[in-house]
């Protein structure tokens, strides 16, 4: 098997960075065997040990990157209700100081008005 490093570029229209999108991309890797290069009754033997070996290790490869992405997709989803927690949390402070304020604001409604009144009956004369 060649290593390297391969960079892919993906780009969605509707995507932005307060309206992220998940995708997925399957690599994925093909063991080649160097069946040529061995002798003739060599490679009987040595083919089968050979497969079975690259078999096994091509499924612990698999496996390995089916739980390391099962793992950042969890981390991915715990950052997102951290997100919505943290939000949620701040409307509901926000949500509770709000009646008070209200309540404050009418209050004071409340009493200018009287205030305005009482001051317009006196100037009258008709209380």
């Amino acid at each position: 098997p060649i290593d390297g490093q391969v960079n892919v570029c993906i780009r969605a229209s509707a995507a932005s960075t307060k309206n992220p999108m998940r995708f997925g991309l399957l690599v994925e890797r093909k063991l080649r065997e160097l069946e040529d290069l061995e002798e003739p009754d060599q490679k009987d033997t040595t083919n089968a040990h050979h497969h079975a070996l690259s078999k096994v290790e091509e499924e612990t490869s698999t496996l390995r990157q089916m739980m390391y992405s099962i793992l950042k997709e969890a981390d991915f989803a715990k950052q997102r209700e951290q997100a919505f927690h943290a939000q949620s949390q701040h409307m509901n402070a926000a949500s509770m100081w709000w009646p008070i304020v209200q309540l404050g604001f009418l209050l004071c409604m409340g009493f200018t008005q009287v205030s305005n009144i009482t001051g317009f009956f006196k100037s009258r004369h008709i209380i």
